[in-house]
């Protein structure tokens, strides 16, 4: 019993200590194709480098070496590609309207502050997916690809909170990443916030024809708010609102 217990103590050593290696990133993304998440990505999430793009504009589809179960009209990953995040907070708030000495600030801490359930990857030979859980599907895109010479094309049905362009959008400067930037009107940000350009809050949901390349990236769209409330105020005749 004895030996039983130290193997089963070196074996979950053994696991600790290969666990960080950048192989075995922990996003189903990384799982599927076997890569790092950097390889996707270019400094920041969640712009994309080179790798992510055609990633996308293949559908989530490509994998590493990880085996495939297939069919007639079947062809899924042989594991279940989903990731679970936890995320916590430690907030320092001040209040600025207030004068000294009456002047306060107090730090507040949440874990969790929320948890989210990420399924994602291949569906089909030729479609991906991308589904988020908060409780219910967040945000949610399925995609196909299909090659037609030099160029992609596909179609992408989605509901989310990453912008107006997420169909196809595999910029590193627009779009979903337009919030990093001051000023673009299409982004997550202005999306979550309730600011984008019609002033509704909440996801949108919309339906693209895409065609890409290494050379360009081209969409058309047609595109709801989801949710009925809107970000606009009321203002009196003297700019105030009420």
């Amino acid at each position: 019993m004895r030996k039983h217990i130290l193997a089963a103590a070196a074996l979950a050593a053994a696991a600790l200590t290969m666990a960080p290696t950048a192989s075995q990133a922990i996003p189903a993304f990384a799982r599927q194709t076997g890569s790092a998440c950097l390889n996707c990505h270019f400094m920041s999430f969640p712009t994309l480098a080179a790798f992510g793009r055609s990633f996308k504009q293949g559908a989530f589809t490509d994998v590493g070496d990880e085996a495939l179960v297939e069919d007639e009209g079947l062809s899924i990953p042989a594991v279940l590609n989903a990731t679970f995040v936890v995320r916590g907070s430690i907030d320092k708030i001040k209040d600025t309207t207030k004068v000294a000495p009456n002047k306060s600030s107090w730090t507040d801490y949440a874990f969790p502050r929320d948890t989210v359930l990420l399924l994602a990857g291949r569906i089909g030979e030729h479609t991906g997916a991308f589904i988020e859980f908060d409780g219910a599907a967040a945000n949610w895109q399925l995609m196909n690809s299909f090659d037609t010479g030099n160029v992609k094309v596909g179609l992408n049905i989605a509901n989310t909170g990453f912008g107006w362009t997420a169909p196809i959008e595999v910029s590193s400067v627009f779009g979903q990443h337009g919030g990093m930037l001051n000023g673009k009107n299409i982004s997550a940000t202005e999306q979550i916030m309730g600011q984008d350009p019609t002033g509704a809050a909440g996801n949108t949901l919309g339906v693209a024809l895409w065609a890409a390349n290494d050379m360009f990236t081209g969409q058309v769209g047609l595109y709801a708010p989801t949710n009925a409330s809107t970000g606009a105020v009321n203002k009196d005749a003297a700019g105030n609102t009420v």
